[in-house]
């Protein structure tokens, strides 16, 4: 394998290594910003995280390429993006993720 190509593996976290390795693409992005977190984002986020099986890569939403920097849907967050790719508007957003059943349902969105 080229040089260029293991440095690119190396920079993925392991959960992401995981998912390419398994040939399936699942990923979630959690909105951070004000927003959001005032309505328990990073709670989400953390909740996420120790829900999702070894499979699913759950980040922070890196939204940097819009205007506010989020997915503009601020008065509904906690916002989940599923599946979507990073510095684009693809995927679907779940609104109001906030409590573990919630979190729950995020998940069996992948399934």
């Amino acid at each position: 394998m080229p040089l260029r190509v293991w440095l690119y593996v190396l920079a993925w976290s392991a959960a992401s290594a995981l998912v390419m390795m398994s040939g399936t693409v699942e990923r979630l992005e959690v909105c951070q910003n004000k927003h959001c977190r005032k309505r328990g984002g990073a709670t989400t986020l953390k909740r996420l995280q120790e829900l999702a099986p070894a499979t699913v890569s759950v980040e922070i939403a890196d939204m940097s390429h819009t205007e506010h920097g989020c997915f503009d849907e601020c008065t509904m967050g906690p916002n989940v993006r599923v599946n979507g790719a990073p510095q684009t508007d693809e995927g679907r957003v779940v609104n109001g993720v906030k409590t573990e059943d919630d979190a729950r349902r995020v998940l069996q969105l992948l399934a």
